[in-house]
């Protein structure tokens, strides 16, 4: 008997599977067999594949409050039922944390003393427990302001007669100072 092992796939997902031969006759024609039976599996469930990456975590002094925000997890990511994302906010030195749930891609949290220094951790969970991925600490309580870094090194390399490639030294996003949109170019035409 053939076998062949398939991976990856994602838990809690169903999959169908069918099998043809291919081969190609003298005359270099590729041909393709009918199809054989079509077979179906639902995968187990299990915790969710990975957590989230945190895009910013910045502070609005005017209101007092902390807004969180990250990249949403694959749906197929789930790993199983009543997904959701669990915030840990914590202190530097572990002293006070607040914890909240929800299913949206962000969050905003009142009240964090701006006096210390607080983390944010954004961890996904399901019923049948959280990552095994380890979640990323986030530092969280600064001032929403002008970014602190900017792409530097940059080189350009013409391409052709109207292409050119750019490349730099990317900014980290604890730079950044608040909600990250993107980078945008500013092209100067120097006419001689």
């Amino acid at each position: 008997m053939n076998q062949l092992i398939v991976q990856p796939l994602y838990p809690s997902n169903r999959y169908s599977f069918k099998i043809q031969a291919i081969w190609t006759n003298n005359k270099g024609i590729t041909i393709t067999s009918e199809n054989s039976t079509i077979q179906s599996c639902q995968l187990q469930n299990d915790v969710p594949l990975r957590n989230p990456i945190i895009l910013s975590a910045y502070r609005d002094g005017e209101s007092d409050t902390t807004t969180i925000v990250w990249q949403p997890l694959h749906k197929y990511e789930y790993g199983g039922p009543d997904f959701r994302y669990k915030i840990v906010a914590m202190t530097d030195d572990k002293k006070f944390n607040i914890t909240n749930y929800t299913n949206d891609t962000n969050i905003t949290i009142k009240g964090l003393n701006p006096k210390l220094r607080w983390f944010v951790n954004v961890q996904s969970r399901n019923q049948y427990g959280e990552s095994y991925d380890k979640g990323q600490n986030f530092l969280a309580n600064q001032p929403e302001s002008m970014p602190i870094a900017w792409p530097e090194k940059l080189n350009a390399t013409v391409i052709d007669g109207d292409s050119v490639r750019f490349d730099w030294k990317t900014v980290s996003i604890k730079n950044v100072n608040g909600n990250f949109k993107g980078l945008s170019t500013i092209a100067y035409n120097s006419l001689s």
